[in-house]
């Protein structure tokens, strides 16, 4: 996948739009509540689940996007090796 952090907009491999992610609250990752048994965790500010992708395939994280527009989504620019950083939307 792709990612340009100053748009905030997620590509796929082959330059596909995914989502421009964008958290009002701006609630970090350390601060969320885990959910036992999941890689996901509970954001007690909206009280949505947030989606992992970490290790997550281009196709997976489409399926989840298409399946819930509104998904919270994490992604770790500094360790994910399936994140590429662009510096322009694609």
């Amino acid at each position: 996948m792709k990612f340009n952090p100053v748009t905030k907009r997620l590509f796929t491999d082959s330059n596909d739009f995914i989502k421009q992610l964008h958290c009002p609250v701006g609630v970090s990752w350390s601060e969320m509540s885990i959910i036992e048994g999941q890689e996901d965790r509970s954001c007690a500010t909206c009280n949505k689940s947030i989606k992992d992708i970490s290790n997550k395939s281009d196709s997976q994280v489409v399926r989840l996007v298409k399946d819930d527009p509104q998904i919270c989504i994490k992604l770790d620019i500094n360790n994910d090796d399936n994140i590429r950083i662009v510096n322009f939307d694609v």
